[in-house]
């Protein structure tokens, strides 16, 4: 059984396909955050933790992102 929880390590795609109910709100709040994930070629095979440190995010940065994405998923 899938964990319904979004680790630093998941692919950014997987999360999209895994969470569908959820896509737009998970796109916004990447967005919001300054990272345009959703149809980015590197989604595809880039975890959630490469792609925020290629976009200058710090490791509390992309732990209070990650901890906003799974209480989206959540609610």
């Amino acid at each position: 059984m899938k964990e319904n929880k979004i680790t630093r390590q998941m692919g950014i795609e997987e999360i999209f396909t895994r969470f569908p109910q959820k896509t737009e709100e998970l796109a916004d709040a990447l967005a919001n955050a300054g990272v345009r994930c959703f149809g980015c070629a590197a989604a595809a095979w880039e975890s959630l933790e490469a792609g925020f440190k290629a976009h200058g995010m710090s490791d509390q940065e992309i732990d209070a992102l990650v901890e906003h994405l799974n209480q989206i998923v959540a609610d």
